[in-house]
């Protein structure tokens, strides 16, 4: 439970600097009206930093934070899918150039695609 409970935290991690007043901390039950800038942990103990410089330590299954609705992202248009730049990658994901005829035989992700390269 104590992992999931750290997986959610680390994941609502990067919202923090994003949620602005749509934030909702409690800390046992009792709301705090503070916005949280950094989550530390020490064993099952958290740390919330706030933008005001305080701080307040409680143990993590008594914290509990709440984003209000999103501002970045209103919706996604999946017919626009296209590559940022023409680099080629090994089934590994590590960037293996730019020219197709420079690479050995095997298979790549070219455009979002995988593709065999044979000579």
């Amino acid at each position: 439970m104590k992992r999931l409970i750290i997986a959610f935290a680390i994941a609502a991690l990067p919202f923090a600097a994003q949620a602005d007043d749509g934030q909702t901390v409690t800390v046992g039950g009792v709301a705090v009206n503070k916005i949280v800038k950094e989550i530390t942990f020490n064993g099952s103990d958290v740390q919330l930093s706030f933008t005001d410089g305080t701080t307040q330590s409680a143990d993590m299954a008594t914290v509990n934070i709440a984003f209000g609705s999103t501002s970045g992202i209103k919706t996604v248009n999946q017919n626009r899918r296209q590559c940022v730049d023409d680099r080629i990658y090994n089934l590994s994901g590590q960037n293996v150039g730019k020219d197709k005829d420079k690479l050995p035989e095997g298979i790549y992700i070219i455009n979002g695609k995988k593709q065999m390269i044979k000579r």
